[in-house]
């Protein structure tokens, strides 16, 4: 069994839930995904996997506590909550149809208790104090990026077309904020916070630039793919000492060119591949010697990801 599929339902089988209001817990419940299941939390989890051979930190520094990957579940539950609110129609409903004045303020509640519940989470990380205070930074200012890009749903009228919640990158940064998280957790150089926080909001951009219909399917096949964090690859049995025919451990990865095939419904989507595949470069150059052209490595798996969106749409 898989780590992630260890967390799958640990954000609601929290110890807190249990304490509050039924109704109140039900609304929570429902937001809050599965970890199993979560883009999000698999950017995250595939950020520390990266982290963990590009950190510095002796070996004992470079565990993944749980309970970072459970943050950004709950930090998930209260973006889908909110854009609930300000947004009702996202999910293909008649156009009429609104959030009722009994349900907003209990969805309020809710929402801001999943927030909190995020920077509680991260508390009880079991890793040094000063990178928990990065780890707040990091939090509150994705939150506040997520919090701007909901504004701008609000301040545009989208909720009255439908507008689903990625066009204004809300998921995009919840994902890039996760990143971030999960790259902090065990100690990764700032070079690798940076690229990684660039690969999980372009991944997830590039995902939700796709059909409704598309989207789900393909977001469940992406978290399956993203890796998760094991021991640091210079401890693996068999793994790579040597650079083998790249001559250097800052040659980039050839992945192919992207041909595009329909200007029309493509050009954001290879965009949104282009910018995730620049932030792999970075990533590839601080892997172990070794380890770039190593199919088992993180990197590889981040740019398979990428793959099976371009397949998606017979692009590649």
């Amino acid at each position: 069994m898989t780590q992630r599929e260890t967390m799958q339902t640990t954000a609601c089988t929290d110890d807190w839930l249990p304490t509050l209001e039924p109704s109140i817990r039900s609304i929570v419940t429902a937001a809050v995904p599965a970890c199993s299941r979560s883009l999000p939390v698999a950017v995250c989890s595939a950020a520390s996997a990266v982290g963990i051979d590009t950190t510095d930190e002796p070996d004992s520094a470079r565990t993944v506590p749980d309970c970072v990957p459970t943050a950004v579940s709950f930090l998930e539950g209260y973006l889908r909550l909110r854009h609930q609110l300000v947004a009702p129609d996202q999910d293909g409903a008649a156009a009429e149809r609104d959030v009722t004045a009994a349900d907003r303020d209990p969805m309020i509640l809710a929402s801001d208790l999943c927030h909190a519940r995020a920077y509680a989470v991260i508390g009880d990380a079991a890793i040094p104090p000063e990178r928990t205070l990065v780890l707040y930074r990091v939090l509150s200012s994705g939150s506040e990026t997520i919090a701007r890009r909901l504004s701008e749903t609000v301040d545009s009228g989208a909720q009255r077309a439908g507008v689903s919640n990625h066009q204004f990158g809300s998921m995009a940064e919840l994902s890039a904020t996760a990143a971030t998280l999960g790259a902090t957790a065990v100690g990764s150089p700032a070079a690798t916070r940076t690229a990684m926080q660039r690969y999980g909001r372009s991944l997830t951009a590039a995902i939700e630039s796709q059909s409704d219909t598309d989207q789900q399917p393909l977001r469940s096949t992406v978290v399956r793919v993203l890796p998760e964090p094991g021991p640091p690859r210079s401890q693996q049995t068999g793994a790579p000492t040597t650079l083998g025919d790249t001559g250097s451990s800052d040659t980039p990865i050839d992945r192919g060119p992207i041909t595009e095939q329909s200007p029309s419904n493509m050009v954001s989507i290879t965009e949104h591949v282009d910018r995730a595949r620049a932030a792999l470069d970075t990533l590839a150059a601080t892997e172990p010697k070794g380890s770039v052209n190593d199919d088992s490595s993180p990197v590889a798996s981040l740019d398979r990801a990428l793959r099976i969106i371009l397949n998606a749409r017979g692009t590649i």
